[in-house]
């Protein structure tokens, strides 16, 4: 009765907080989905996906460990929205958790798997600090890349050279995260400025981990 209790009292309190990220979460990608994922999910399944958070000791079931690539390689998205939705029986991975359809939009769960996506995929690198890399993506970046990393910027419009559009998956897979690094810090004949000179290390890491969300 107990940990029915917690579970219960878990779900009212988060549906209760979710207005502080609908507004931040409406992108579908890796970065919108990190964001709903730190703010809810964490407290199951840990910060780092997998399945040590605050809450999992008191739970009746162990939450499922999101990071591990061997067992979630094998769910297709489609089985994760469904999952995390609640319009199939969660113990098809493990357990039981809540019905997220009941809290969460649609965009928000799409969000999610994208990030899930991420924690699993162990060729995929996220470094430095995301949410500060989206503070001086929106300072420096947008202008060219666009609000939303597509490469359409207001500058678009007017350079001979499309800016890199951030949210293609094939083409930033193709790209290290060296290689985004060097283009960040030193620019590229394609009218990429250097922002070595203007950015520290840790803001162009910061910046990087941020773009790696964008194209997932």
């Amino acid at each position: 009765m107990k940990k029915r209790y917690v579970v219960s009292s878990l779900m009212m309190g988060l549906a209760m907080g979710l207005g502080s990220v609908t507004a931040s979460a409406e992108q579908t990608n890796a970065f919108a989905g990190r964001q709903v994922f730190d703010t809810y999910c964490f407290v199951c399944h840990g910060m780092d996906g997998k399945g040590k958070g605050p809450l999992a000791n008191q739970l009746p079931k162990e939450p499922s460990n999101l990071a591990d690539n061997s067992k979630m390689m094998n769910r297709t998205d489609k089985q994760l929205t469904q999952i995390v939705e609640g319009s199939v029986d969660h113990g098809l991975i493990r357990g039981k958790m809540p019905k997220w359809n009941l809290a969460l939009s649609p965009t928000q769960i799409q969000s999610v798997v994208a990030y899930i996506r991420v924690l699993h995929n162990p060729s995929i690198k996220v470094p430095g600090n995301p949410e500060n890399g989206q503070k001086i993506y929106d300072s420096y970046c947008v202008a060219c890349h666009g609000a939303n990393g597509k490469g359409d910027g207001s500058m678009a419009r007017v350079l001979d050279v499309k800016p890199a559009d951030h949210t293609d998956i094939k083409k930033m897979a193709q790209l290290s995260n060296s290689d985004l690094e060097k283009a960040i810090k030193k620019g590229t004949d394609k009218m990429m400025p250097a922002w070595d000179k203007i950015l520290s290390d840790d803001e162009v890491n910061d910046v990087l981990g941020y773009i790696r969300l964008l194209s997932h």
